[in-house]
C-alpha cells in the first residue's frame, strides 16, 4: 500500500493533469510533439495510486477492458516530461526530446 503522503501528492498531480489535458488543449499537442517511445502495456501507470479496475492481466501484461473506450486523459499519458510519475518515470516507454531532439532527462 502507498503512504498517504505519496497517495494525497499524486491525487492532486491527477487533479492539475485533467484540468491541463481539458483546458490547455494546443499546449498539450504541442507538448505531444515531443513524445517518443510507445507503452510498453505494463499497466504501471493505471496503478499509480489507486488500481484501475478496468485492468486485467494477459501474461505479463496488464490490459484494459475499455481499451477503445478509455478515458481521455488515459489515452493522453504522459504529455510531457513533468507529466510522469516520478516512481515510473525511468521505467515507462515513453520519453521526451528538448527542442534539438535531445533526450530530456
Amino acid at each position: 500500500m502507498n503512504p498517504p503522503r505519496i497517495v494525497l501528492s499524486s491525487l492532486k498531480a491527477q487533479i492539475k493533469r485533467r484540468f491541463y489535458y481539458r483546458f490547455s488543449p494546443q499546449k498539450v499537442k504541442e507538448d505531444l510533439k515531443r513524445r517518443r517511445g510507445e507503452c510498453l502495456g505494463c499497466g504501471k501507470c493505471c496503478q499509480a495510486v489507486v488500481p484501475c479496475p478496468m485492468l486485467f492481466k494477459s501474461g505479463e501484461k496488464l490490459l484494459c477492458k475499455i481499451h477503445q473506450h478509455k478515458p481521455y486523459e488515459c489515452h493522453l499519458y504522459p504529455v510531457n516530461n513533468k507529466d510522469f510519475f516520478k516512481h515510473l518515470k525511468t521505467t515507462c516507454g515513453y520519453w521526451f526530446v528538448d527542442e534539438d531532439g535531445e533526450k530530456e532527462i
